[in-house]
């Protein structure tokens, strides 16, 4: 039952922080349309700067993600007994 509420509880903290995140750029909007730029070119900045970080972010994960070659894992995968180094 425990699992089952913490599973409940980060699902609702997600949503949170997605309100959050949405209330920011919103914000941010406003903010720039208070500055004189018009509504649709805010929303459109807004959705830039989103997509840009998100680009960077999956660039960034990409990059990170070729370190990870699991090569324990593939020789087991394969078959292939453990390379140990030998003693003199």
């Amino acid at each position: 039952m425990a699992l089952v509420w913490m599973v409940a509880w980060a699902v609702a903290a997600g949503i949170c922080l997605v309100a959050t995140w949405l209330g920011l750029m919103a914000a941010l909007a406003m903010w720039a349309t208070a500055l004189g730029l018009s509504s649709i070119a805010a929303v459109l900045l807004v959705a830039l700067l989103n997509a840009a970080i998100a680009g960077a972010l999956i660039y960034a994960s990409v990059g990170k993600s070729r370190g990870l070659l699991f090569p324990a894992t593939r020789r087991q995968l394969a078959g292939h007994r453990a390379v140990k180094a030998s003693s003199p």
